[in-house]
């Protein structure tokens, strides 16, 4: 991910995200906007949030290159 990511500054982020089509289109984006500026700790949805909350902390605990 060439570094985007590396901001050792990063800020804690809590995040609970709702069901719905339309919430399912936006969390990806807004997951990677976020996701420059905080580290997700507390993660928790429902229907599609839950998926998109379960995908967010899989990718959180990945090692980044």
């Amino acid at each position: 991910m060439n570094g985007e990511f590396q901001n050792p500054q990063r800020g804690d982020c809590d995040l609970v995200m709702k069901g719905g089509i339309t919430s399912g289109v936006v969390y990806p984006q807004a997951i990677l906007k976020l996701a420059k500026e905080y580290r997700f700790r507390s993660l928790g949805g429902g229907s599609v949030g839950a998926i998109a909350a379960a995908l967010t902390a899989a990718a959180e605990k990945t090692p980044r290159s």
